[in-house]
């Protein structure tokens, strides 16, 4: 956006230059076309800028780009956006769209529309209202500052979406997908939010990488059977409940993360067949990963380290817990086996993971003994019976695991 504006502006005193004998004052009406099509102005002192955002987008066709300055922010507006059409803000700090604490602040019903550098805040308190509510498919929403909404960005039953660049803080939810596929979240600042850092619903094959998540109640949170996601490549810190919490979501791949100072960092609750590998977990201030009713899940290459409690605890079964480190955790792992209400999980297994309080370590003569876990047996009574689990190859020297 800079560019364009610096490139408008050389434009704008080339223009002056030429023009200077007409008296015509071109001041904010030079800037270069964002796109094919028209572009039409909102605000600046160009002659024939409109005076709304929604006044130009009625006015604008197919492919044309609405272009917003700062000179008249805030605007106090519910815009809709019902055509295919570019809309850009001069700055995303003071190019406002406020919706003065009224229903949506934008809501985008066409295809191909494209958002970007707009400081967007203050939708109405009612359930749905967002600071951007998306209903459509294969949209672009880059490079704005999303601010004060009962939810950052919402899509609903929609597909093919890019969300990227943004600045998402102090809402109640900061990005939310209901019943939404095949879209992606990428390189956001996702911060300080009331609620979840990012929330999906019956949402399935998305992809959420690269964004930096932090000081949000639940940092990632996927509940009713949202499957088949991929989380990747974020920064995922100092969350107050869960870095990560799978509810009732399978098949999902959770990878490459740097996950840590999170009350739980990764909760899986009723989610079965996940994979979680290659991520950094530490500093758990109560649990690393927990697994609870949550079967057929691959724990795999992950760095868990220095959480006050446990570094995994399962009240689950059929999971593999394979080639992760262990190291200084208050208790590397436990697991509980339920029975007498239906939960007979079966057995977990764990091998090959590097555990920094196994004998063998200290001892050569005794490497081939295993590694033992603690757990509990219980039929719901009111005294504990402890049972154990074996890592029968506990590895010697830490993973090289890199995020």
């Amino acid at each position: 956006m800079k560019k364009i504006i610096t490139l408008g502006i050389m434009l704008l005193f080339l223009g002056m230059t030429i023009s200077s004998s007409t008296g015509i004052y071109l001041e904010k009406q030079s800037i270069k076309p964002l796109s094919s099509g028209n572009t039409l102005y909102v605000g600046g002192s160009g002659l024939g800028n409109y005076t709304s955002i929604q006044d130009a987008i009625d006015n604008a066709s197919v492919g044309d780009t609405v272009f917003v300055y700062d000179d008249s922010s805030p605007y106090f507006e519910n815009v809709v956006v019902n055509k295919s059409i570019n809309i850009a803000g001069e700055d995303r700090n003071t190019a406002i769209i406020d919706g003065n604490n009224s229903g949506d602040v934008v809501y985008i019903s066409a295809e191909d529309v494209v958002l970007s550098g707009f400081r967007i805040q203050n939708c109405g308190n009612n359930w749905g209202d967002a600071g951007i509510d998306i209903r459509s498919n294969f949209n672009h929403v880059s490079g704005n500052h999303i601010l004060k909404n009962k939810i950052g960005i919402y899509l609903n039953s929609s597909s093919n979406n890019t969300i990227t660049g943004n600045d998402i803080s102090n809402n109640g939810v900061g990005i939310r997908l209901d019943y939404s596929s095949n879209n992606k979240i990428v390189g956001n600042c996702i911060s300080e939010n009331y609620s979840d850092g990012i929330n999906l619903f019956d949402s399935s094959n998305n992809r959420i990488t690269g964004n930096c998540i932090w000081s949000n109640s639940d940092g990632i949170c996927l509940v009713w059977d949202s499957s088949s996601n991929t989380i990747n490549g974020n920064n995922i810190i100092s969350n107050n409940n869960n870095g990560v919490h799978l509810l009732d979501g399978n098949f999902n791949n959770i990878s490459n993360n740097v996950i840590c100072f999170n009350l739980y960092n990764i909760d899986l609750s009723s989610s079965n067949e996940n994979t979680i590998n290659n991520n950094m977990i530490s500093n758990g201030y109560q649990r690393g990963i927990l697994l609870r009713w949550s079967n057929d899940n691959i724990i795999s290459r992950n760095h868990i380290s220095s959480t006050k409690y446990y570094g995994i605890q399962i009240e689950s079964g059929r999971n593999k817990i394979i080639e992760n480190n262990f190291i200084n955790n208050t208790e590397h792992a436990s697991f509980t086996v339920f029975t007498s209400i239906g939960w007979g999980f079966g057995i977990n297994r764990w091998d090959s993971n590097y555990w920094d309080n196994w004998i063998g370590l200290e001892r050569p003569q005794l490497s081939k003994l295993p590694k033992r876990i603690t757990g509990i047996f219980t039929r719901m009574i009111r005294i504990p019976i402890f049972v154990f689990a074996f890592d029968w190859h506990p590895a010697r020297e830490p993973y090289d695991i890199g995020v």
